[in-house]
């Protein structure tokens, strides 16, 4: 496992390694997540519940995550346990 750098919550369309963000229409994709091993399936483009802020949900193939899809107690998406990771686009 790759040590998490602080600048590393940055979600990376694997189809498209274009500058545009994500948008709801590629919920689906495969994806790749700076500082995680590994792939997984984009699962929610939107805000954060609490701070307003742009983010995208993913669901990792493999156990690296942090979540199952609920950051305190807000449910954005579901995944197994430890899945999870909620980023920045």
């Amino acid at each position: 496992l790759r040590k998490r750098r602080p600048d590393a919550d940055w979600a990376t369309l694997e189809a498209e390694r274009s500058k545009r963000e994500p948008t709801a229409s590629d919920i689906g994709a495969r994806v790749t997540v700076d500082g995680y091993d590994g792939q997984g399936v984009l699962r929610y483009v939107g805000p954060n519940k609490l701070t307003g802020k742009a983010r995208c949900g993913v669901a990792l193939d493999m156990r690296v995550g942090k979540i199952d899809g609920t950051l305190k107690g807000k449910k954005y998406f579901e995944c197994s346990p430890n899945h999870g990771v909620l980023c920045g686009p």
